[in-house]
């Protein structure tokens, strides 16, 4: 088994995810906390898996296994955070668990969680729920902006952009400006 490649983000990078997803503030900040939790605030992140999916929790993905769990679990690896994060969203519809995470509110989330069996490795839930807490604390307050989705209109500005500033260079090296 494939071991998965370590993946390390800070904080405000699972904020900024969260934020891509189109999610509330509240909803972000909640979900950030979570991956928190799950990747010690980011530090400890394989497979760009903020969420800890088991690949059979994430049908299709790719697997490998986190070095830094010693029980025999695979986990989903994913191509890119925006990735992992989406497929976390999907998880969480998937268990009916999305709308918890919607409403912002730790205690509706982490009694859902606990619900659908999703809260650490033998960790008692109102524990799970306090490490969610603290780190939305560090959270609430940080400001990020979400990553820019790359699309086919702004990759075309970009490269015309980059055309014109070599066509200029070009033109003024020549004498012509």
């Amino acid at each position: 088994m494939n071991v998965a490649p370590h993946t390390p983000v800070a904080p405000a990078d699972l904020l900024s995810a969260a934020l891509g997803l189109g999610l509330s503030r509240d909803a972000a900040v909640l979900a950030a906390s979570h991956w928190c939790v799950e990747t010690a605030g980011g530090a400890s992140m394989y497979g760009d898996n903020p969420g800890n999916l088991t690949c059979g929790a994430s049908p299709g993905a790719a697997c490998g296994k986190n070095p830094l769990v010693t029980a025999s679990l695979v986990f989903a690896m994913y191509g890119s955070l925006a990735d992992g994060a989406t497929a976390y969203t999907a998880f969480l519809q998937s268990r009916g668990a999305l709308a918890s995470l919607q409403s912002g509110d730790l205690g509706t989330f982490s009694a859902k969680l606990s619900a659908i069996g999703y809260a650490g490795a033998g960790v008692p839930a109102s524990t799970y729920a306090s490490q969610i807490g603290a780190w939305q604390a560090k959270l609430a307050p940080m400001q990020v902006s979400p990553p820019v989705a790359s699309s086919s209109s702004t990759t075309t500005a970009a490269v015309l952009l980059a055309a014109g500033v070599a066509g200029l260079a070009t033109s003024r090296a020549l004498g012509l400006l």
